[in-house]
């Protein structure tokens, strides 16, 4: 009875493995068709505890998408990010969107983003 759920639990151990050390999931607007959206995932080791900000590793993950249109940024696992966050990502004028639940970023912060790149969508 068990191997037949066996096959399902590596499945899933590897998705949460995946989120939770957040490996980039990555999708180019040219393998999604029109519209499509290119995915950066940032995780724990991505980002700063303290200051709530992306470290240098996390920045490159993210400059490797600057030839991407529609880049999404999603921030997984416990990688809350603050407002001084919200600043270094204002350098990527290819944001279109960004997940970032949990985290410590303020309505002040967000619209100094939106100013910086028009038209991004911020979820927190």
């Amino acid at each position: 009875m068990a191997s037949r759920f066996a096959p399902w639990l590596v499945i899933s151990m590897f998705a949460f493995a995946a989120l939770t050390l957040g490996l980039s999931c990555k999708k180019s607007s040219s393998d999604a068709g029109p519209g499509g959206e290119f995915f950066v995932v940032l995780g724990p080791p991505d980002v700063n505890t303290t200051t709530g900000t992306i470290s240098d590793a996390g920045l490159e993950k993210i400059k490797k998408a600057e030839s991407q249109s529609n880049l999404t940024i999603r921030m997984s696992g416990h990688a809350a990010i603050s407002d001084a966050a919200l600043v270094q990502l204002a350098q990527f004028k290819n944001l279109h969107k960004l997940l970032a639940p949990n985290s410590k970023i303020t309505p002040a912060g967000i619209e100094k983003l939106k100013k910086a790149v028009p038209g991004v969508e911020v979820e927190s």
